[in-house]
């Protein structure tokens, strides 16, 4: 785990430990970012309206010196300094704001993962004779040790789980545990399959240690816990094949809407809302003007649909906090969008009436 994602997990759970929900304490770190980052933001959209503003200047010169590279890349630096233009000021939100995003999705995967590991050693604690201390005096010996001595309290199961279990989850709104995705193929506890695609790693300086990892894993295998993901909901879903090309790929989704309203995690609407965000601030920002004949349209389109696309992807697959995380981002950068762009307006149209008050 690299150190800016160490540091943003510090700060988001410096923010948990203040609110004391998660979901909330996402929406608060997120405010946070977006607050550090906005003088950059300014200072980037002043850039790209200096940028179209001499854009004609550059078309010029690039015609006018077309054939000597080395003169056009002079006169163009020259245009630079005179309009007090930097090129690359353009491009520091996005140099930013991408790394932030890729080390928010790692920080927020070991949190979940955390947190998943945490709550299975809790619940394997309960079915277990002398609890998580027996446990990790098992665990020195290795998982089959762990195993054996949760399977050898796997009769309660057979007898019905003890009635004094009441899983807890960090819920937020419609999710009920935002460390699962949101989406009505998820169900509330974590299925078997599904943390062993995670790849729930040790992660150095976290909870995720080896002892921990290898509890969790025996709890995993044990029939308890098949049974509790039974007993919350996991009769409620079925599989569904769905062909594709030369292959088929397996869905689990809900058998009723009633099974939909009380066992599936989410109901799909984060990751929607993270595409529609992503699109919509896509087109309210304003893009550089082409400064060459060949443009760079066809890259924008392509941005255009990539982001959305991709965004639904990896909301669909990550845990709800994330996704939380990526839709208020795009919501607060579209209403950020257009307070900047008024900012500018009204500064610019400010500075039109001075230098027209000092004209002769």
């Amino acid at each position: 785990m690299n150190f800016i994602s160490q540091f943003l997990k510090t700060i988001l759970e410096w923010v948990y430990s203040l609110v004391g929900n998660y979901g909330w304490s996402v929406i608060l770190f997120t405010l946070l970012i977006r607050f550090v980052l906005l003088p950059l933001d300014v200072r980037s959209k002043r850039s790209m309206r200096a940028m179209n503003r001499v854009n004609p200047k550059i078309q010029a010169l690039q015609k006018k010196y077309a054939n000597d590279k080395e003169k056009l890349n002079v006169k163009m630096n020259e245009l630079y300094r005179k309009e007090k233009i930097n090129p690359l000021a353009g491009c520091l939100p996005m140099l930013l704001t991408l790394p932030i995003l890729f080390c928010m999705f790692t920080a927020m995967r070991v949190v979940a993962n955390e947190e998943t590991v945490r709550m299975l050693i809790e619940w394997a604690s309960h079915f277990t004779e002398g609890g998580e201390e027996a446990l990790r005096a098992a665990v020195a010996s290795g998982k089959d040790a762990v195993s054996n001595l949760i399977l050898s309290w796997d009769a309660s199961v057979a007898q019905g789980l003890d009635a004094t279990f009441n899983p807890q989850f960090q819920s937020f709104m419609w999710i009920k545990n935002v460390y699962q995705p949101d989406s009505f193929t998820s169900t509330i506890m974590p299925a078997v399959d599904a943390i062993a695609r995670s790849g729930i790693r040790v992660v150095e300086g976290t909870y995720l240690t080896q002892d921990n990892i290898t509890i969790a894993e025996a709890f995993l295998a044990s029939d308890t816990y098949k049974v509790l993901l039974q007993n919350m909901g996991g009769n409620n879903f079925m599989q569904l094949k769905i062909p594709f090309l030369f292959t088929a790929f397996t869905l689990t989704i809900p058998n009723s809407w009633d099974a939909l309203m009380a066992s599936a995690n989410g109901l799909f609407i984060l990751p929607i809302l993270s595409m529609v965000t992503q699109f919509v601030y896509t087109m309210v920002t304003p893009q550089p003007q082409a400064t060459s004949a060949n443009g760079q349209g066809g890259t924008g389109a392509f941005m255009k649909w990539f982001f959305p696309i991709f965004s639904l992807f990896i909301c669909a697959t990550s845990s709800a906090a994330f996704s939380l995380y990526w839709a208020v981002v795009n919501i607060i950068m579209i209403i950020q969008q257009w307070g900047v762009d008024w900012y500018l307006n009204k500064q610019e149209a400010k500075n039109n009436i001075n230098e027209e008050a000092l004209k002769p």
